[in-house]
């Protein structure tokens, strides 16, 4: 499980992101890996020149295998420049044409990727909920030690952190993720705000916020 960190949503360097994808083939966009038709079958992304050479294909190429082309759109427009997407316009530049394609817009990050092929999930925390990651407890005492012990110098900074680390116990760390399971616990059943801190700090005794603590905030008739 990891939170929505800009490093944990890096994607590999051969992923279908259109971001990195020149309008013409060739240059120095990166050489991506097979793409999928619209009728499910392998479309490749790089193409072998009169010299032998690989080479990348370019957003417009790709667009015409797919019988998607459409002649005198720009590259991106102003509006997806600016991360706003336009719900009724859905051909507004070529850069979106390419990114609502299936294999595109399921291209999964590097770090779920390596994740999933060792047979694991991988699970990311929603965003601006650090409260569900108990590993941002842990940073927390471990900072707080640091700034009651520390003298303030990079000499005594690199000497304290150490300690400082050592210095959350493993039964603290086990209540810091019994404390996260509260949290994920009242947010499925329907808690929000001040209500769902005050079943976790009321039910800190338990693993998980127990159903009738509902009926105290008249989610049950």
């Amino acid at each position: 499980m990891f939170d929505n960190s800009c490093n944990h949503n890096a994607f590999a360097d051969d992923a279908l992101v259109v971001s990195r994808m020149n309008m013409k083939d060739g240059g120095k966009q990166p050489l991506l890996r097979n793409g999928q038709m619209p009728d499910g079958s392998s479309h490749s992304m790089t193409f072998v020149d009169s010299d032998g050479v690989t080479k990348p294909k370019g957003i417009r190429r790709i667009l015409q295998e797919r019988g998607l082309w459409v002649q005198g759109l720009v590259r991106q427009c102003d509006t997806c420049k600016s991360h706003i997407s336009d719900p009724v316009n859905l051909e507004c530049c070529v850069v979106r044409i390419l990114s609502r394609q299936p294999d595109f817009a399921s291209q999964k990050n590097h770090l779920q990727e390596v994740i999933e092929l060792a047979g694991h999930r991988c699970i990311f925390y929603p965003k601006f909920h650090c409260e569900l990651n108990f590993i941002e407890s842990f940073w927390g005492e471990a900072k707080r030690y640091s700034r009651l012990h520390c003298d303030y110098s990079f000499r005594g900074l690199k000497e304290i952190i150490p300690r400082a680390l050592e210095s959350v116990t493993l039964t603290k760390i086990r209540r810091f993720a019994r404390r996260s399971a509260r949290y994920m616990s009242a947010y499925e059943h329907g808690l929000s705000g001040k209500a769902a801190v005050f079943a976790v700090k009321k039910y800190r005794s338990h693993r998980r916020v127990p159903a009738s603590v509902l009926e105290e905030f008249g989610h049950l008739q």
